[in-house]
């Protein structure tokens, strides 16, 4: 199984995540939907989803570890500067639960409609990690307090949190959901592709992002996953026993 499907319908392409039971992310799904994005210029609009219960719950945390670390991190960036170089809208239609990766990726849509049973967070700090891009761009998206706690505390944020913060478009009750992100499709797709691609083409020059992106990971791979903490706190997780914090 591929762990995703992608599809095209009316100009409209659909990369919905298909990994149960919670969608975890792998460097395998990374790198091919990364190249399935990358061939999907054309499109009037792209639209991610989870399948099943949840949005997804991120990458999958035994590739964090050492010897994979390095190709997963790599893997992520990838798939973000594709997303993230796309010129049609692309939006996000969040239930359940968007944790990690997931979350961080929404970061990098135009619009994010959400059920109201959905639940945000960047839990990395949780089992000896980090962020990378949430820690470049939560900060510029939410007053510092806000991004902090999220950050350095893991916690969890509800949809209807998320769209008073901003992180969210549109909150929709979950018995309306997939009506209410076909009308958002629809909404965006009525208007004209030249000028949403030249929008896209205004707001998206900052060539700074993915090298500062790659900054962040040297840390990552470098320093932080030297430390004891953050192989402990992933093998805890791993393991499901709490982790034993050492401070180094």
């Amino acid at each position: 199984m591929r762990g995703y499907e992608w599809q095209v319908v009316n100009g409209v392409g659909t990369l919905r995540f298909t990994h149960p039971p919670v969608n975890v992310l792998t460097t395998r799904m990374l790198t091919e939907m990364s190249e399935v994005l990358r061939e999907a210029h054309s499109l009037r609009l792209v639209c991610l989803r989870g399948a099943g219960p949840i949005f997804s719950a991120g990458m999958d945390i035994g590739e964090h570890l050492p010897p994979h670390v390095a190709a997963m991190l790599q893997a992520v960036r990838g798939f973000f500067e594709a997303v993230w170089a796309l010129p049609c809208p692309v939006m996000a239609a969040v239930h359940g639960r968007a944790l990690g990766g997931a979350m961080e990726l929404l970061l990098l849509c135009d619009v994010v409609v959400a059920s109201r049973d959905a639940v945000l967070a960047l839990p990395e700090v949780r089992v000896g990690a980090i962020p990378p891009l949430g820690a470049l761009l939560l900060p510029q998206r939410l007053p510092w307090p806000r991004a902090a706690e999220m950050l350095l505390t893991g916690r969890e944020v509800t949809a209807e949190e998320a769209h008073a913060w901003g992180l969210v478009n549109h909150l929709v009750d979950p018995a309306d959901f997939e009506h209410e992100v076909s009308v958002h499709a629809d909404t965006i797709c009525a208007l004209s592709p030249v000028v949403q691609r030249h929008v896209k083409r205004a707001t998206h020059r900052d060539p700074e992002l993915f090298a500062r992106l790659a900054e962040v990971e040297r840390d990552y791979l470098e320093q932080l996953m030297q430390s004891h903490d953050a192989v402990e706190g992933l093998r805890a997780f791993l393991e499901k026993r709490p982790p034993t914090w050492m401070g180094r």
